[in-house]
């Protein structure tokens, strides 16, 4: 059984489930989830928490995420270089 937690994001009237892996020996990328868009890498290399955690702070709408999970999701990378909106 799969307890590792989830995001739900918003997409129309359908919604697309995000879920991570659970391990929490890889560096992670927090992801913001706005409503209708995809999520953004607005910071990263989070270590010591399961991939798939939803942080409980200004960023709730956001989710923790692996290199593995981001890759099998098609997500976009965190750049370093671009500055948070």
């Amino acid at each position: 059984m799969d307890t590792t937690p989830d995001a739900a994001v918003p997409a129309g009237r359908e919604h697309a489930r995000l879920q991570g892996c659970g391990k929490d020996t890889a560096p992670l990328t927090l992801y913001r989830i706005a409503d209708g868009t995809r999520p953004t890498a607005v910071s990263s290399n989070y270590s010591r928490i399961p991939c798939g955690h939803r942080p409980g702070s200004k960023f709730a709408d956001g989710i923790l995420l692996c290199d593995d999970c981001i890759a099998k999701l098609q997500l976009p990378p965190f750049d370093h270089d671009e500055r948070l909106r």
